[in-house]
């Protein structure tokens, strides 16, 4: 949620080579669960999870960074190929 210690709710694209793109989500799929999903690699810096202005549901992808980049490559290993219900994310920079 906002205001939640060590996290960020941005919609401003940080140009941070460390800026992940995460994509297939579920629509369903709120912030806060997708955010646990992220968050089990280490502590995000910044993460937005683009939604559907009329629906409010999320499109489906969104943006996130590690305030350790050093756990960038764990958490892309670790979550891109991962089921979702019947979806496959990706995680990719």
């Amino acid at each position: 949620t906002k205001g939640a210690p060590g996290y960020t709710q941005s919609t401003v694209n940080s140009n941070s080579p460390f800026k992940l793109f995460l994509g297939g989500v579920p629509g369903y799929l709120t912030d806060v669960q997708v955010r646990e999903l992220v968050q089990s690699f280490g502590t995000i810096k910044a993460f937005n999870l683009v939604h559907d202005k009329d629906t409010g549901l999320n499109k489906g992808f969104g943006f996130f960074e590690y305030s350790d980049t050093n756990v960038t490559q764990a958490a892309i290993d670790g979550l891109n190929g991962t089921r979702l219900g019947d979806k496959t994310i990706t995680v990719k920079l």
